[in-house]
């Protein structure tokens, strides 16, 4: 960009198509719908600025027309990744290339009317997964054995901890075995979220790092083994 020279932006270009009828017009541009609106940036000398919807409801507003071209809108992938309706996060661990210790799965979130569930499934690759599935050929003993570390997880991690009235989702989840790995469900009631989130916002320092400890702290009391 030379120096002292300002690019296009879309206050000017606002104006433009305010003072002008002719100012704005609608192009298609290889399947993407782009607004072009000139003005002028100095006296007998007009400059573009484009507009375009480029993900979803996402408004991009830009002077360099490649760039704009450059950002496509995104493909929707919730069948892809099994994202049903209403569920508004999902990650994703691609079974083709797991984890370190063979570890594969998902976790979504969901926010409902009166509360919140979080999912994770975790499955394990037959050969990178070995040590772990061993834990999977007795299903009833596992639950007991998966239902206490919760409640210990519960008592250890928050017990004194800022967001204690969280301790009672990771105390009742639900664990649901498989024979190649295990599903945890939390759920936790909005109004308790709400209270977590407000103890968040007026969180002092010593009080983020308490906060910021309890995933792990629940990880390591929950899979004692997922260290090793």
């Amino acid at each position: 960009m030379a120096e002292g020279r300002r690019p296009a932006g879309h206050e000017e270009a606002v104006e433009g198509a305010i003072n002008s009828e002719d100012a704005c017009k609608i192009d298609d541009d290889d399947g993407l719908r782009v607004l072009k609106c000139s003005f002028d940036i100095k006296a007998g000398k007009k400059e573009p600025v484009y507009a375009a919807l480029v993900d979803a409801r996402v408004l991009a507003i830009t002077p360099d027309k490649k760039l704009l071209k450059s950002v496509r809108p995104s493909k929707d992938l919730s069948k892809k990744y099994e994202a049903s309706k209403g569920e508004h996060f999902v990650m994703w661990r691609s079974s083709v290339i797991p984890n370190w210790d063979g570890s594969y799965g998902f976790s979504k979130l969901k926010i409902g009317s009166s509360d919140t569930t979080l999912t994770i499934e975790t499955h394990y690759d037959s050969e990178k997964g070995k040590k772990k599935l061993d834990q999977f050929k007795d299903a009833d003993e596992l639950v007991k054995k998966k239902e206490k570390f919760l409640k210990d997880a519960s008592s250890k991690c928050f017990e004194k901890s800022p967001v204690d009235m969280l301790g009672d989702a990771v105390d009742g989840a639900k664990v649901e075995p498989f024979e190649d790995g295990i599903k945890y469900e939390f759920k936790v009631a909005n109004k308790d979220l709400t209270k977590a989130f407000k103890v968040l916002s007026d969180a002092d320092k010593d009080d983020l790092k308490k906060i910021g400890a309890l995933p792990t702290c629940v990880i390591f009391t929950v899979e004692p083994i997922a260290g090793g």
